[in-house]
């Protein structure tokens, strides 16, 4: 009788039970953004669309009837170093423990952080001022100069459709501006370039004497850095002799080391004073403000107004960054000067190396040649084993008797 076998019932594997990891939402289309805002400002503050001082072109502020104007400024990491941001509720203050399931938190993938600072509303009345210094405005009302800025952009216009916000510029104006004098009951005042520009200067003195912040007293601390040369006499090649210069600085256009020397004593180490250190932050003051904030029209103005007003002179601080050039100039021609020294040994050595390959080479052709020149019968002979085996010229040594 045939063996039979009997299956049994297989039973399914046990399923995997496992926790699945929470799904990632899907990105907002519209994500939030950080914003660090003043404290003082009340909750009708509101984002507004203004024309930019500088380039006329929309931009976003923050307005609040209380405290002013704000501009809104991106501060955000390069794009070759992406990060994000969490948001989420302090819980440390109450003793709460995070609950894993369930969290109210928010990524903000760019992790930028718009920051409001406070901004000088005079700033807006840049299209009210002509670029002819010369040329005496005639005086309106505050009514007709209100009228003209709002003509001079669409976004201003829409801005001063509103009464509060329309009364606030009228503030700026009447205390801005200059008055003319009266005429028919009717206050008159003028728009002069004085009206502007000096508020531009006493804002650089002020930053003068409290200080530029890190980014900007780092490049003017660069700009005033005085290169220290130091040259090493050396061997002499062919005649000349080769030096070796060596500088503190770093050169501004490419950011590295003018040269390299070493064991040598400086021969300037003249240093910037007090004076030239406050003339360029002064400098750097005007020349920030007047490129962000002023029209590039009034730029010609203003720097002849500046020469005519002012009583501070750049003169000292001319007469140092010449200086600071002129041995920029001469640490690049010492470099050039060495490098060109130390190209022609480099060279020498090559051309020794080159002899010494080629009589490796000759040698090796040589050899080569030999071996071609070489018949069957002495290759076969040298296949052959002579171990054990007399040498040829032992044959041919006399014996010791017959010494």
């Amino acid at each position: 009788m045939p063996r039979t076998t009997r299956l049994k019932k297989l039973t399914p594997p046990p399923s995997i039970s496992s926790t699945t990891a929470p799904q990632l939402a899907s990105p907002d289309p519209n994500p939030a953004e950080l914003f660090i805002l003043p404290s003082e400002a009340s909750g009708q503050a509101r984002i507004v669309s203004l024309p930019h001082p500088a380039t006329s072109t929309p931009c976003r502020y923050l307005y609040c009837p209380d405290t002013g104007l704000y501009e809104l400024t991106n501060i955000a990491n390069p794009k070759s170093t992406p990060t994000s941001c969490l948001l989420a509720p302090d819980r440390s203050a109450d003793g709460e423990e995070a609950n894993e399931t369930s969290d109210e938190g928010y990524v903000i993938q760019d992790a930028k952080v718009i920051v409001a600072t406070p901004m000088d509303p005079l700033f807006f009345l840049a299209p009210l001022f002509s670029e002819n210094m010369d040329q005496r405005p005639l005086g309106r009302t505050l009514e007709d100069h209100t009228q003209l800025l709002a003509e001079s952009s669409e976004h201003m216009a829409k801005f001063l459709r509103q009464p509060a916000q329309r009364a606030f510029f009228e503030e700026v104006l009447r205390t801005d501006l200059r008055s003319a004098g009266v005429v028919d009951g009717e206050a008159l005042s003028r728009v002069e370039p004085t009206c502007l520009f000096r508020p531009i200067q006493k804002k650089a003195q002020r930053i003068t004497q409290k200080g530029l912040p890190r980014s900007l007293a780092a490049y003017s601390e660069k700009q005033l850095q005085v290169p220290s040369i130091t040259v090493l006499p050396t061997e002499s090649t062919e005649g000349l002799s080769s030096r070796a210069v060596g500088v503190e600085s770093v050169d501004d256009e490419k950011g590295e080391p003018l040269a390299v020397g070493t064991n040598a004593a400086p021969q300037d180490n003249t240093r910037p004073t007090q004076e030239i250190a406050n003339l360029n932050t002064y400098r750097i003051a005007l020349d920030y403000l007047t490129q962000n904030y002023l029209p590039s029209r009034l730029h010609p103005t203003f720097q002849a107004w500046l020469q005519q007003n002012s009583k501070i002179s750049f003169v000292p601080l001319d007469r140092h960054l010449a200086h600071v050039q002129k041995l920029r100039n001469e640490a690049r021609a010492l470099r050039s000067l060495s490098d060109n020294i130390s190209r022609k040994r480099s060279s020498l050595e090559d051309d020794e190396a080159a002899e010494v390959r080629a009589e490796k080479r000759r040698k090796k052709e040589d050899e080569e040649k030999r071996k071609k020149a070489e018949t069957r019968a002495v290759k076969d002979l040298k296949k052959v084993d002579t171990s054990g085996m007399k040498k040829m010229s032992s044959f041919f040594v006399k014996s010791a008797a017959a010494r």
